[in-house]
């Protein structure tokens, strides 16, 4: 049984390595978080942006000039509406007892922050009476880095899927399939072959990509586990493909219908109040999610880690294994 299941895999891994566009679909994940992490913003390569108040001396404002990019307002109020815009840029102004106070919206890297008020401190040092005042405008964090990976995840699983289900197709129209209804291969063996490529598929590819945008700093234990729970949901679209359709043109279709759908509900559900998250729970991608949520982001989810990932097990595993029953004869495998 094992060195069947294996001999199957081998024989997608070898297809998918032979075909152009499902070599693509194996890389795209991986480039598009290299594109992701080289436009992402950070410290290394950016110019650091200061909003300040006009009134602040001549001379602070030019020599501020000197560590970075400086932008005048005329008065607190047009540098805290500059302070709240989408980007990392902290203010200064000038407050009424003739102190300095610097303001962050909250969501900027801290060091940028802590670049402004030390360089602010270097500058009037050893002037009498001057006070520097830091405050946060806003506590929340953007976490748009932890959304891009999540998201990335969440496209890696679904590009499994979708490598598996050409493959099915292919076997299908090549009538691969029928050396395999003949053998003693049955239909169970078949389906957890596909199952097992998603998963070290998924697994290989997701680890590299959280990598290459989040470094080091995540539980990767915890996050192939999280891929192992997922596999379910992984994998029904490469079922839905290999049952539904004839060809990979049709796949493609088929496949473009489902793509926006899997990735839009839990995207929607980020710009949803928490209130509202039980309209989601319906849907397995969104509890898988929020499984990610548990790894990556320092929020309160809909679920702990582990419940989390039970249902989104068992919700993809009770997909599949209706879809299975459509595939069985599709396939006619025992």
């Amino acid at each position: 049984m094992i060195k069947r299941i294996f001999n199957i895999i081998r024989q997608d891994l070898t297809g998918a390595l032979r075909d152009n566009m499902l070599l693509y679909v194996i890389l795209a994940p991986i480039i598009l978080a290299i594109g992701f992490r080289l436009f992402i913003p950070s410290m290394e390569g950016t110019v650091l942006t200061v909003a300040m108040d006009e009134r602040i001396p001549a001379p602070i404002i030019e020599e501020f000039k000197t560590y970075m990019d400086v932008k005048l307002f005329s008065d607190e109020k047009e540098v805290r509406d500059r302070v709240m815009r989408v980007d990392d840029v902290p203010g200064i102004f000038l407050s009424e007892d003739g102190g300095y106070t610097v303001i962050a919206e909250g969501n900027e890297d801290p060091e940028i922050v802590e670049a402004a008020t030390i360089v602010l401190q270097k500058i009037v040092t050893g002037s009498e009476g001057i006070e520097i005042a830091f405050n946060q405008l806003r506590d929340d964090r953007t976490y748009f880095r932890e959304y891009v990976t999540m998201v990335l995840i969440l496209l890696v699983a679904l590009m499994s899927g979708w490598i598996e289900g050409f493959n099915i197709v292919e076997e299908r129209a090549t009538k691969a399939i029928n050396a395999v209804s003949v053998s003693p291969t049955s239909l169970t063996e078949y389906m957890l072959s596909k199952m097992v490529f998603v998963m070290l598929h998924t697994v290989a590819t997701v680890i590299i990509v959280s990598l290459i945008l989040v470094g080091v700093d995540v539980s990767y234990v915890n996050l192939v586990i999280a891929m192992v729970f997922s596999v379910p949901i992984g994998i029904l679209l490469g079922f839905v493909l290999g049952a539904l359709t004839d060809n990979q043109i049709s796949a493609m279709g088929i496949g473009k219908f489902f793509t926006p759908i899997f990735l839009t509900i839990p995207i929607v559900s980020i710009f949803v109040d928490k209130s509202w998250h039980w309209l989601f729970f319906i849907f397995p991608p969104y509890w898988m999610f929020v499984t990610l949520e548990n790894i990556y982001m320092d929020t309160t989810p809909a679920a702990g880690f582990w419940l989390a990932g039970f249902i989104t097990l068992v919700s993809g595993s009770i997909l599949v294994f209706i879809i299975g029953k459509v595939l069985k004869r599709k396939l006619n495998l025992r």
